[in-house]
């Protein structure tokens, strides 16, 4: 991550794999526009340190994330397929 000191990042690796899968189905690219999307590694990064001030809430909605993913599918939100994982942003499945 570009401008980020490793000790200055409150996310795991897990945690970060979630909320870039997050990020890039809630801001996918755009071939119309010619744009990346939010999981793209230069935004995601920027992304995170932005995050980084929110981290206790942000890491609860992740908590949140992967027990309803367990619930229903039996697998942490990040092992899911895009279509589970969207389906459980939009509370769908």
């Amino acid at each position: 991550m570009p401008g980020v000191i490793a000790s200055d990042n409150p996310y795991s690796k897990e945690e970060r794999e979630v909320l870039r899968r997050v990020a890039g189905i809630l801001i996918p690219p755009s071939e119309d526009y010619d744009v990346p999307g939010a999981d793209d590694e230069t935004i995601f990064a920027r992304i995170l340190v932005l995050a980084a001030a929110r981290s206790a809430s942000i890491k609860s909605g992740i908590d949140v994330l992967n027990a309803l993913a367990r619930s229903r599918h039996d697998a942490d939100f990040r092992r899911l397929d895009r279509a589970r994982r969207t389906a459980l942003l939009r509370d769908k499945a």
